[in-house]
């Protein structure tokens, strides 16, 4: 009888252990976790500020151009907003809208089914489009592509 609780208190004793090492192991879990957050908030690479500001922004036109390997019966159609660095470039677009439209149209109309077919195309499209944009203004630059209509067919 006097064995059987001796084990028994024994059982009690490893199980209370047990609980205690969890407790501190989720309490160490729990700690890195705040860490974490606050080295980031401090460190600045959470900052809300710098994924919601926006600088000034073009709306475009609708685009529609035939793909160019397509013989005619593919298409895409596009719309989007090119943000810029600082006011004097929209006027500088407005002023220069038919050179800003033939680039546009000179890069889109290059596209390949293909092109519009590969993981993350409309970010390379959006590139090649700033690039093109770029170079033809002369009061800053384009520093973003919103895509806000991209269908093709």
């Amino acid at each position: 009888m006097e064995e059987k609780e001796n084990v028994q208190k024994n059982e009690k004793k490893g199980t209370s252990k047990l609980l205690i090492i969890g407790g501190a192991v989720l309490l160490l879990i729990v700690l890195a976790a705040v860490f974490i957050i606050g080295f980031n908030m401090l460190s600045g690479g959470g900052s809300d500020e710098d994924k919601t500001s926006i600088g000034p922004v073009f709306q475009t036109e609708e685009y529609t151009v035939n793909l160019l390997d397509a013989g005619g019966r593919r298409f895409l159609r596009t719309q989007f907003s090119v943000e810029v660095d600082n006011k004097k470039v929209l006027t500088e677009i407005n002023t220069k809208l038919p050179m800003f439209n033939h680039s546009v149209l000179r890069v889109l109309g290059n596209l390949t089914l293909e092109d519009l077919e590969l993981p993350g195309s409309k970010d390379k499209i959006g590139a090649q489009l700033m690039g093109a944009l770029n170079d033809i203004l002369d009061d800053g630059e384009v520093t973003n592509i919103f895509f806000e209509v991209f269908v093709w067919q």
